[in-house]
């Protein structure tokens, strides 16, 4: 095991730590060193069972991590850092058994949705990656949909239909009346063909953290 915990290693990786040695180690810990990009010499650690990555600034990890390369990985640990997001690749790590993302505000909604879960249902997160690798799951892209308005206007009623409704509906719709913790809201105005009336405002949210992308909304005049 090596323990470098601690140290600053922005600035220059340790040249005693050389290809050959780092190739024998079965746990290295780089927890709080103060790294933004993980060094390029820890590729030849191929035998590692654990990796500690806790407590630094990287926002990515680097495409040599691969399952091929780091065939015996069982514990690895990037919590507490900026990532952006996780690679796929870590569903593949056939021996894995344990993997801590929490306390990276950055990661897109759907894997927070994970990390946020594994309180309550452990190991989630790696789960939920095996399976998307696995191609039994695909990446959660969800949003919240508020209608908001005056009472006993059949708010209610629209959102049990379109749960009802056949097709995508069906499959796809996830009605959760429950607010986020940090909603991200967007207000849009609906006039046209009602110039006399009121404007409706449709508030959407996201998950927490995140902006939709990539969306569309169609605007029904139910009378």
């Amino acid at each position: 095991m090596l323990k470098l915990s601690g140290l600053d290693l922005s600035g220059q990786w340790p040249a005693c730590l050389t290809p050959a040695i780092l190739a024998q180690l079965y746990q290295l810990d780089l927890s709080g060193c103060n790294l933004s990009v993980l060094p390029p010499s820890v590729q030849h650690a191929t035998s590692l069972r654990v990796l500690d990555l806790q407590g630094n600034k990287l926002e990515r990890l680097p495409e040599w991590l691969q399952p091929a390369s780091f065939a015996e990985l069982t514990y690895f640990n990037v919590a507490d850092n900026h990532l952006l997001d996780l690679p796929l690749a870590l569903g593949y790590v056939p021996q894995l058994r344990y993997l801590n993302a929490q306390f990276n505000p950055k990661l897109p909604a759907h894997l927070t949705a994970q990390v946020e879960s594994e309180t309550r249902a452990p190991g989630a997160l790696l789960r939920y990656l095996k399976n998307c690798a696995a191609g039994e799951t695909q990446s959660q892209r969800r949003f919240r949909l508020m209608l908001l308005g005056e009472p006993n206007v059949g708010k209610s009623a629209l959102v049990e239909c379109l749960k009802t409704a056949p097709g995508w509906f069906t499959n796809h719709l996830n009605h959760n009346r429950a607010r986020t913790q940090y909603p991200v809201m967007f207000t849009f105005e609906y006039t046209a063909d009602r110039p006399a009336a009121a404007a409706w405002h449709v508030l959407i949210t996201d998950p927490p953290g995140t902006v939709i992308a990539d969306g569309f909304i169609t605007f029904l005049d139910v009378n």
